[in-house]
């Protein structure tokens, strides 16, 4: 089998002329630049420095066999983004105070680094805090941060935690809550979650 072969079976495109360009993820965005520029995928990126720096002639079974399986690590430790928009009913939905409201799951195979990015408007007047949750299936950690809104009449204003961590392997479950009731989202177009996987 070639080495063209073993890529595509692996699911990696091969740009049409190899480069010595670096593979280089722009944090906060799903691109990725590389030999073939802007957009180029992060996994493009890796099989074309892997073609570049082989060579290999068909039937190198045992080198093959080796790129092979560490293509396969790079797909699986590659950045991933996962994205949850809020599909609760209403704006804004009911929901109690202080109990988790909007909850999203994920899991991880191995130990990643992660970074988790939420924005949710609320309408409400005076202070209004949106707080992270994080459990697992071995432990519950709790309100990992938090941020305080507030406003001087009833209105609406945006509200956004980030928090980020190295968490091991298993299923882990994103929580999200105020100290106030029916005050926090307005739909897919406004509320967002996005859990980055380094």
């Amino acid at each position: 089998m070639s080495i063209r072969a073993i890529m595509m079976a692996a699911g990696l495109a091969l740009p049409a002329m190899a480069s010595a360009a670096p593979c280089t993820y722009v944090p906060g965005g799903e691109s990725f630049f590389g030999p073939a520029g802007s957009g180029t995928t992060y996994l493009s990126c890796i099989a074309s420095q892997a073609w570049d720096a082989l060579s290999l002639a068909d039937g190198n079974q045992a080198e093959l066999e080796t790129l092979r399986a560490e293509l396969e690590d790079l797909r699986a430790a590659a950045p991933t983004t996962l994205r949850f928009d809020d599909t609760r009913a209403g704006c804004p939905p009911a929901h109690a105070a202080e109990d988790p409201f909007w909850e999203e799951s994920f899991v991880l195979d191995t130990e990643r680094a992660v970074t988790i990015d939420v924005v949710l408007p609320r309408d409400a007047f005076g202070r209004s805090d949106l707080r992270l949750h994080l459990r697992s299936d071995l432990e519950d950690r709790g309100i990992v941060t938090r941020t305080i809104t507030h406003t001087h009449e009833l209105t609406w204003e945006s509200g956004r935690v980030v928090w980020a961590d190295t968490l091991y392997a298993g299923t882990w479950t994103v929580g999200l809550s105020s100290n106030t009731a029916d005050d926090w989202g307005c739909g897919t177009d406004w509320g967002h979650m996005n859990i980055l996987l380094h």
